[in-house]
């Protein structure tokens, strides 16, 4: 992955839309100083998440945006994308998917930042962990600005650790340990909650335990009231039976009655019988004549349609022969002609066999010559680019020596004027010493007016933390006095719910107590309550079904049908939705008062009435008012206003619960706050700290600069003999210039190459129409061979035709001679049927005249036996009256039995353990059992398996604690884990990076040696120092080298940074200032070396590291305050320039 472009809009001096490209590995930016070009660098460190306006040379982030100049208005906005190549796959996560990554940045002046990654909105947090491990960061060692490199050296131990953290890719476990500190916070806060709901729901287990126990008191009361309810059933059941005993000797006397009088038309039945037999004689005669009547008519017929089907078949038979005669003659001709055609493809196929053939050959010979000629052509391309290449080799070496020339000459002048300037570097330092030491001093009264602005905020923190808290009490509060108004509702509901089943009426049998009542379905509009509960009366407790069992007189349930009735406008069944039909309610008019009711009556026809919401209710020739103890359909209103009340108060608990939680959440975040503001105010009192650090740390370097000053004595010193090498290194290169000249002319006067490509071209044209005739005359070959097995096949097909037809002649002309044959037989038969159907025909008149005298005999027996049996029947309707008291009392006895097994009591048990006790007496122990129940009170007979159900959540709660401690052992194991691979791989990296710093600084300084140190025992959060002595030098701080050599030690640890972990870019802003051109040098060929792995983009004004780029881009401000790009590839420039 490497960075391809940068695109920048109103950011900074960019005022309009800007593509930076970056098509090569080592990119200079190179222009006069304030054009802009730190800019570019500053936006990179931007876009890559930074939020210091300080960092961006800014005292607030909006100041990015283009604030306007003298021939420009501000902008409202600024935008910088960075586009990255990934077509080698090298990023990871969600968008290694992708060929090219684009991430932007956008700010406006009311200080809102937004970010998009490839034109997708995302948060700064995903542009971070994109780049978690790369190397690349808004601070990271990567981007190394202007003053950077002093800052790398200067930098805290805690701030360089940064550095090593990141070539360790272990910022991805920071974040890890960052989301598993979090997540052990929220895991304790949910234990408190726990801990809460585990409380209150102890409280609310004692309460449903109390009910409980009621619940179980009422189930004793209702088991005996179960038990005396079985012992009257079982009473009435062999009272029952004793009716039905006594009605059963009254059904046998009159049996025996009826047995008399059935001997009586016994003779009767026996002459009937004879007389049954006689006809059923004549009628098998009857039956009989008719049969061979009917049999000998259908021989009739069927003799006459042979004879006519005999006549139409040889009709059909000389049709047939003459049409298979013309398919013979048909077939036989398509048989002749296939064969001709078959034969003439045979011809045409021998004939185009050899020209095939030739055309082969032909195309082969033209293949081979075509081969041939491109053989030679890639031979001659070859041999061309073997010349080309070496003249390029030619002009490249030429233009790396006279580049080579100029820039030694341009080191011979820069190092004769820094000759000249060395006598007042040293004051320029000094002051800038001095400057930075009052910025310091500033700097710390800021950090102090911080430090005192985070206590305060920190106490109004407190303070908040505070009141949250009161508001979760009084949350709580609210909580529990809504769950005391709901359980007191649902306890009313329970109550009217009892008192409603209570009004049902009387017991009644056990087939109608598992229906409802027309009570509890009826729904009634308005204030019309008592108008219904007086017209309905009794039938309030009539049991809906779809059957009625015969009932006991002494029971007055009564059971309606189901059905559907219209109601008629202004009446009492408008207002009653009920799921029975009650025609009745269409016959009583509602009036608002009883002035109305009165005034209407005089209109009311029969059997119609008018009543008022107040049970005044009135007819012609009556007057009633309702009854004011009777309030069973008051209890249904009732029940159904607390039901819809109970809806509002399961809200207003919901409401209650969600203020609790958000009191809970707005608490947590009230302490988060607290815990932010504590933090902060530390850091305010650490960064106070740290900038008094700096300024003694500035005073050291004021007490050095001395020290260094004798230093430059020694590099002047030096730099005079490095000019007088350089001119000597310049003379050497202009004498192999010449000879590289004279090569140049020589290869530029060989010999063009033969041009061969007409003659492949014309070959390629020749092979190509040999080919196009080949693959025609093959076409037609496998066509006519293709049309030779066809018509092979048709052949095969019209022979097989004329077969079949020839065997079809044939079996017809059998068929034809055997009709021809006379029919005499079948005529002779014929007669013989004709006078056999008369004589049956007489015969069978002879019967039915007997069978007539038969039926007039059976009709007079019938009549006397008839009289018989209205006798018989009147006694035994009087059997049956009684039988039909026998089933009701059946009946009511079943109605006891089934009582019994609804009780699961047996019959036989309940009536063996039956003492003296009456009926009377048993109902008046069941009163007192009712009694008892209702003087319990309301029941909740739901609460003894809610109390379990409570139970078993308080046991998952209890376990749901257990395993929320197990989970919070799991993540504080998880933080071991990290911290040991954090240490581990911090260690390796910090070993390995160290190894590379005392590899390389020797390399760059020429001698000497460097290495870092740690500052604490603990790897998780120990600082980084560096250490270094350059040659001819004690080891010191870093503290005490000169500025290039700070700058060299610098470039020393990001280079071995860059060896463990190279970044895909590296930004470097005027890094080279402080270095003579010795070290230019050796810091321009690390950065060569390096660039074979790392894309290189930094800022100079040194000629040597201009000279090493491969793309120049020079920023201009033409226009003052506006920075504008030009960009030059230095390979197509010296290809233009020896062109011209």
């Amino acid at each position: 992955m490497r960075l391809k472009s940068i695109k920048l809009a109103g950011f900074k001096s960019f005022v309009d839309a800007t593509n930076v490209p970056f098509p090569k590995a080592m990119t200079a930016v190179v222009g006069p100083n304030g054009c802009g070009k730190s800019n570019i660098i500053d936006a990179v460190r931007w876009v890559l998440g930074e939020s210091s306006a300080k960092n961006l040379r800014g005292d607030a982030m909006t100041d990015v945006i283009f604030n306007g100049s003298s021939g420009r208005k501000p902008v409202s906005q600024a935008s910088v994308e960075l586009v990255f190549d990934n077509s080698d796959g090298t990023a990871t996560g969600p968008v290694a998917q992708y060929a090219e990554i684009a991430v932007k940045r956008l700010v406006t002046r009311d200080g809102q930042s937004q970010y998009f990654l490839n034109g997708s909105r995302c948060r700064r947090r995903d542009i971070t962990d994109i780049f978690l491990g790369t190397g690349l960061g808004p601070r990271s060692y990567a981007i190394i600005e202007q003053g950077m490199i002093s800052r790398l050296i200067e930098s805290r131990p805690q701030e360089l650790r940064v550095f090593i953290e990141e070539a360790a890719g272990i910022s991805k476990y920071k974040e890890r340990r960052k989301e598993t500190e979090n997540r052990i916070r929220h895991t304790r806060d949910n234990l408190e909650r726990l801990t809460d709901v585990r409380e209150e729901l102890g409280a609310q287990l004692d309460k449903l335990r109390r009910q409980a126990d009621a619940a179980r008191r009422y189930r004793d009361y209702k088991k005996q009231e179960r038990t005396n309810k079985g012992q009257l059933a079982a009473l009435r059941f062999r009272r029952y039976q004793d009716a039905i005993t006594t009605l059963s000797s009254e059904i046998r006397h009159f049996e025996t009655e009826l047995e008399r009088f059935i001997a009586q038309s016994r003779g009767d039945e026996k002459a009937m019988v004879e007389l049954k037999e006689a006809q059923h004689d004549a009628k098998a005669q009857v039956e009989q004549a008719q049969s061979r009547y009917y049999r000998l008519g259908s021989d009739i017929a069927r003799a006459e349609q042979n004879l006519v089907n005999a006549k139409s078949r040889r009709s059909q038979l000389d049709e047939q022969l003459s049409r298979l005669q013309q398919r013979a003659e048909q077939a036989r001709l398509t048989l002749a002609q296939d064969q001709a055609r078959q034969s003439e493809a045979d011809d045409e196929l021998e004939m185009l066999s050899p020209e095939l053939d030739e055309l082969r050959e032909q195309l082969a010979e033209a293949r081979l010559n075509r081969e041939s000629l491109e053989g030679r052509h890639r031979a001659q391309q070859q041999a061309l680019a073997q010349r080309l290449q070496r003249q390029g080799q030619l002009q490249t070496r030429l233009q790396v020596l006279a580049t080579r020339i100029d820039n030694l000459k341009a080191n011979i002048s820069r190092d004769q004027a820094r000759l000249a300037n060395f006598a007042g570097h040293d004051n320029e330092a000094l002051l800038e010493l001095r400057e930075q030491g009052e910025a310091l001093r500033i700097s710390q009264e800021e950090a102090a007016e911080a430090h005192d602005l985070a206590r305060q905020q920190a106490l109004q923190a407190k303070a908040a933390e505070q009141g949250a808290q009161q508001q979760l009490q009084e949350c709580q509060n609210a909580q529990r006095q809504a769950e005391r108004a709901l359980d007191a509702l649902n306890s009313r509901l329970s109550q009217l719910s009892q008192l409603i089943d209570a009004a049902g009426g009387k017991e009644e049998l056990p087939t109608l107590a598992a229906l409802p009542t027309l009570l509890s379905t009826l729904r009634i509009d308005g204030a019309w309550h008592r108008a219904a509960e007086q017209v309905l009366g009794s039938w309030l407790s009539a049991r809906v079904g779809d059957d009625a069992p015969f009932l006991d007189a002494s029971q007055s349930a009564a059971l309606l049908r189901p059905g559907a009735m219209a109601a008629k406008a202004g009446t009492l069944a408008q207002v009653v939705t009920a799921p029975v039909a009650l025609p009745w309610l269409n016959q009583v008019y509602l009036a608002d008062n009883r002035e109305q009711a009165l005034a209407r009556r005089e209109s009311l026809g029969e059997c119609e009435s008018v009543i008022t919401p107040d049970g005044f209710w009135l007819g012609p020739g009556f007057v009633s008012t309702a009854p004011g103890q009777s309030q069973g359909l008051s209890l249904v209103a009732d029940l159904d206003a607390l039901s819809a009340q109970q809806p509002a108060l399961e809200d207003a608990l919901a409401a209650a619960s969600e203020q609790l939680e958000a009191a809970k959440a707005q608490l947590v975040q009230c302490q988060q706050q607290a815990e932010n503001a504590q933090r902060q105010e530390q850091l305010a009192q650490q960064q106070a700290q740290d900038a008094r650090q700096q300024l003694a740390i500035l005073q050291s370097r004021l007490a050095s600069l001395e020290e260094q000053a004798r230093a430059r004595g020694e590099e002047r010193a030096a730099l005079v003999e490095a000019i007088a090498a350089q001119e000597q290194e310049l003379a050497e290169l202009g004498e192999e210039q010449l000879m590289l000249m004279e090569d140049a002319e020589q290869a530029e006067e060989q010999d063009t190459p033969e041009d061969l490509e007409p003659q492949l071209a014309d070959a390629r044209a020749q092979e190509e129409q040999l080919r196009g005739q080949a693959q025609q005359l093959q076409i037609r070959v496998e066509t006519l061979k293709s049309q030779r097995q066809g018509l092979a096949e048709s052949c095969q097909r019209a022979g097989m035709q004329v077969e079949e037809v020839t065997e079809q002649l044939e079996a017809l002309l059998e068929e034809q001679q055997l009709l021809e044959e006379p029919g005499q037989d079948q005529q002779s038969q014929l007669e013989l049927w004709l006078a056999e159907h008369k004589e049956v025909e007489e015969q069978l008149g002879t019967l039915n005249q007997r069978m007539a005298e038969l039926d007039e005999r059976m009709a007079v027996l019938e009549e006397g036996q008839a009289a018989a049996f209205s006798k018989v029947q009147s006694m035994q309707g009087e059997i049956d009256k009684r039988r039909l008291e026998i089933e009701g009392h059946k009946v009511r006895a079943d109605g006891a039995r089934e009582q019994l097994d609804e009780l699961e009591q047996n019959i036989d048990e309940v009536l063996a353990a039956l003492s003296d006790q009456t009926e009377e007496a048993l109902a008046q122990e069941i009163d007192r059992l009712v009694n008892a129940v209702a003087r319990l009170g309301a029941i909740n007979l739901a609460a003894i398996e809610e109390f379990e159900q409570q139970a078993e959540r308080k046991q998952y709660l209890d376990e749901q604690d257990a395993d929320l401690n197990a989970a919070l052992e799991t993540l504080e194991n998880a933080i071991r884990k990290i911290d040991r691979e954090t240490r581990a791989k911090f260690k390796d990296t910090f070993d390995v990076v160290n190894a590379d710093l005392q590899r390389l600084f020797p390399k760059v300084f020429g001698g000497g040696s460097a290495y870092l140190e740690l500052t604490g025992e603990d790897l998780l959060d120990t600082g980084v120092t560096i250490m270094a002595r350059p040659p001819g030098k004690r080891n010191a701080t870093i503290h005490l080298l000169s500025g290039g050599e700070k700058a060299l030690t610098a470039l020393s640890l990001v280079f071995a940074i860059f060896r463990l972990n190279p970044a895909p870019f590296c930004m470097l802003d005027e890094v080279d200032a402080p270095l003579d051109d010795a070290n230019v040098e050796r810091y321009c060929r690390l950065v060569r070396e390096m660039s074979d792995s790392v894309q290189f983009i930094y800022i100079s004004h040194n000629k040597v590291a201009m000279e090493m780029a491969d793309q120049l881009t020079g920023v201009t401000m033409h226009e003052p305050g506006v920075s504008r790009i030009v960009a030059v590839d230095i390979e197509q420039a010296v290809a233009l320039a020896e062109a011209g």
